[in-house]
């Protein structure tokens, strides 16, 4: 059936369902932003990183200057640089819009992939609002941008092309996720692999991909052992740093060997809490309960898909970082992709339509239902529902008088060296230096706040830094109101 002879709301169905999400994830991201509920770790890094390269400037200092040299020491991804004309175009939100941007471009290749497997009406619109009602969206976009979000988005792109042996533009998506995130590229390597299991009767597709492997493996050992070592961040002792996995071994190798020779180890590893932390008790359980109601159960119909997934599983779960376990921020974008396609093929084999359209559509409404119901019941101990839940009024507010903030934000010179909070320094991140509060540096300017919790230290130390500020002959006061402090570094 083409597009001609479809019903007249199938064929425009698409577009309505792109633009109510549109408008609910950006007033979840801008309402966030505008009410400061946006951070320097991590929106304020990637935006200084922004405003740096858009100037040309490669030597780019995050934010964590007492732990990284560079920003490529962080994490090796080059999305910065190529996003950088972006800084031009927008403000401080630019980042957060281009996520949403690449979520409604994500969903635009599951529909695209439907439609190139079957002409049935109705199934791409079904498989697209199963995709934007995924928990882990809403979780994404509450925390800030990330470059694993936009990479995912790649993702049904490049099983499309792979499928329609379309070779240059899948080598053009697998790069667009490699360069994003440094173990994004070492997935990529077992998500070909197990491709050209897949593709394993046509031989020419078979060796594209291990050929693709192959690239993703170089690139990976070159970016991990070569350049991200060159930025002379890490401690002799601690190799690459964010290797969080001392539960499977000290090294890489000891990890490698723990999951070929204990492997009933390594599957525990994935459903117990092996910090021990009392409080974190619930917080995997909640996230494969989660899965399972966005529709993570249809992986079972097409396991090889299950085990493109399974190398990030294991980054999650298997990490001594409790966070990571859990349901919040951008750690479960990955996964639906791979859920995504498999709904489409198990719908789009079941014989009678009519069943087939209404199992999608109840999956996508349960779907929806689980996305809300833990909107407001979460195993995670640190979490903010208004971050998340836009059906609150409670997004919509703040503790911040916004025309005192407009005042403070008004007094810092834009080419200052500034120190910020936390919350802060999302919206004054556009400048060449730029440090995290207490972290002074060379600072000429500091800006902070009695609001948004103290990290990174706790309210008592905080409250006596900002008395000793108060009193020191070294700074100046310009602002001292409402819990807002603006101080001027005196000139000698």
């Amino acid at each position: 059936m083409n597009d001609v002879q479809r019903p007249w709301l199938s064929r425009h169905l698409w577009w309505m369902i792109l633009l109510v999400f549109a408008v609910a994830y950006l007033l979840q991201v801008l309402g966030n932003h505008y009410h400061f509920r946006t951070f320097g770790c991590d929106l304020g890094i990637f935006n200084h990183a922004l405003y740096s390269y858009a100037h040309f400037q490669t030597d780019v200092h995050p934010l964590k200057y007492y732990t990284y040299s560079n920003f490529l020491a962080d994490h090796f991804s080059l999305y910065m640089m190529l996003f950088s004309p972006l800084y031009w175009v927008g403000g401080t939100q630019i980042l957060l819009i281009l996520q949403v941007a690449s979520v409604l471009f994500g969903v635009l290749g599951v529909r695209a992939y439907v439609r190139h497997k079957t002409d049935r009406p109705w199934l791409p619109e079904i498989c697209m609002l199963h995709f934007l009602t995924f928990f882990g969206i809403y979780s994404a976009l509450a925390f800030d941008y990330h470059d694993n979000v936009v990479a995912s988005m790649f993702i049904p792109w490049l099983l499309l092309y792979v499928d329609q042996r379309k070779w240059l533009w899948a080598s053009i998506c697998l790069g667009m996720i490699l360069i994003s995130k440094e173990n994004l590229a070492l997935w990529m390597i077992a998500v070909c692999i197990v491709m050209a299991i897949l593709y394993r009767n046509d031989k020419a597709a078979r060796n594209r991909l291990l050929w693709m492997s192959g690239v993703s493996t170089v690139y990976t050992v070159v970016v991990m052992k070569v350049i991200m070592p060159s930025y002379e961040t890490f401690p002799a002792d601690l190799g690459y740093y964010h290797f969080y996995y001392k539960s499977l071994g000290a090294t890489p190798g000891e990890v490698v060997k723990t999951l070929l020779t204990y492997p009933i180890t390594t599957i525990k590893l994935f459903f117990v809490n092996h910090m021990g932390n009392p409080v974190m008790d619930g917080v995997k359980p909640q996230f494969y309960i989660s899965v399972l109601l966005g529709g993570g159960w249809v992986l079972f119909y097409r396991p090889i898909y299950l085990l493109m997934i399974l190398p990030i599983l294991g980054m999650k779960m298997w990490s001594d970082v409790e966070s990571h376990w859990s349901i919040e921020g951008h750690y479960s974008t990955e996964f639906l992709p791979f859920i995504s396609v498999c709904l489409a093929l198990m719908l789009m084999n079941m014989r009678n339509h009519r069943i087939a359209n209404a199992l999608g559509v109840l999956m996508a409404v349960v779907s929806m239902w689980g996305t809300i119901y833990i909107f407001s019941n979460r195993a995670y101990p640190y979490y903010n529902e208004a971050c998340h839940n836009i059906f609150m009024k409670e997004h919509y507010t703040c503790e911040y008088d916004h025309e005192l903030m407009e005042r403070a934000f008004a007094l810092i010179p834009d080419d200052a060296a500034l120190c910020a909070k936390n919350a802060l320094v999302p919206h004054v991140s556009f400048r060449e230096k730029l440090y995290l509060f207490p972290y002074i540096k060379d600072a000429d300017y500091i800006l902070t706040t009695i609001y948004s919790g103290p990290y990174p230290l706790t309210t008592e130390e905080e409250q006596k830094v900002l008395d000793d500020y108060v009193a020191s002959p070294e700074w100046e006061t310009l602002l001292n109101e409402g819990g807002v402090y603006v101080f001027r570094k005196n000139q000698q």
